[in-house]
């Protein structure tokens, strides 16, 4: 963190945790070698100038060099100057991965955003295949084709059109499913 910080100045990093009380362990551990902001609602009420309850306005502005928070940074918060983000769990959606990478990959300069993960890969298997579906999208053709397969509906009658209108099954001959005469 601190060679990061130190060869890229100005710059800021994101320790996102899973529950308070890793927010407490990475306040303790880095609250002495770094400018450190912890965020979480349990905060609310405490003296202490660096741990708040909200996230405060203009924090991308502010003197801190490391900001640790529990889902409190993950929409609608613009530090463009985010440039590491450390992951201390495997998030639990891709959504949610796409939101806490998001804020390290605004630029800002010609800084190369770096995330890290401990213990574990799951987050970047999970972000490589982000990295596939998104690049799958190349075209309108493969947008629309996607849209499509959102609805169900769709996606079943597709299904059953590939079946043939007889087919051997198990020990027996059966006819294909006919959808609309299921919902009559």
């Amino acid at each position: 963190m601190r060679e990061f910080l130190d060869t890229n100045p100005n710059t800021k990093c994101i320790v996102k945790c899973n529950k308070f009380s890793d927010v407490e362990v990475y306040y303790e551990q880095l609250n002495d070698e770094f400018n450190v902001l912890a965020i979480h609602e349990k905060y609310s009420g405490d003296p202490r100038d660096n741990v708040k309850s909200t996230v405060p306005a203009n924090l991308k502005n502010s003197e801190y060099e490391v900001i640790i928070h529990q889902r409190k940074l993950d929409e609608g918060v613009d530090i463009p100057q985010a440039k590491l983000l450390i992951l201390t769990y495997p998030v639990s959606s891709g959504r949610e991965l796409v939101q806490t990478i998001g804020r390290v990959v605004r630029i800002y300069g010609d800084i190369e955003p770096k995330v890290l993960e401990f213990e574990h890969n799951t987050n970047e298997k999970m972000w490589k295949n982000y990295r596939c579906f998104d690049t799958s999208l190349n075209s309108d053709t493969a947008v629309k084709k996607f849209i499509a397969s959102l609805d169900a509906s769709n996606l079943i009658e597709l299904y059953l059109e590939a079946f043939p209108d007889v087919s051997y099954y198990g020990n027996r001959f059966l006819s294909k499913f006919d959808l609309n005469t299921f919902f009559c």
